[in-house]
């Protein structure tokens, strides 16, 4: 296959579920507006827009909550080291608590 791909040969959009759902990330976090499951993780839908949002985290080694910017960045480091800072519930029966750091590495 010859690059650049055209968007008949990927879509991120599909590629990025299939992804998310052979990980097992569909199991702890919701990603539609109207899902208000209590999960492990947090709600995934609009968690991400193009102007990033603050978003309240917790260390779990020292229990200090922060503000980060909840960016393309934010995004990368939480997946690959999830329990660096672990983000606080923004809403439901957790909100104000931290989800618990269970996410895998």
């Amino acid at each position: 296959m010859a690059l650049p791909l055209t968007a008949e040969e990927f879509d991120a959009v599909k590629h990025g579920k299939k992804v998310f759902d052979s990980n097992g990330c569909n199991v702890c976090h919701a990603v539609a507006a109207e899902d208000d499951s209590a999960k492990t993780g947090p709600n995934l839908w609009g968690r991400f827009p193009s102007e990033p949002d603050p978003m309240e985290v917790v260390d779990p080694a020292t229990s200090k909550r922060s503000e980060v910017v909840a960016d393309r960045d934010y995004f990368y480091q939480s997946v690959r080291h999830p329990a660096k800072a672990v983000s606080i519930a923004k809403d439901g029966p957790f909100k104000g608590q931290p989800y618990p750091p269970a996410m895998p590495a």
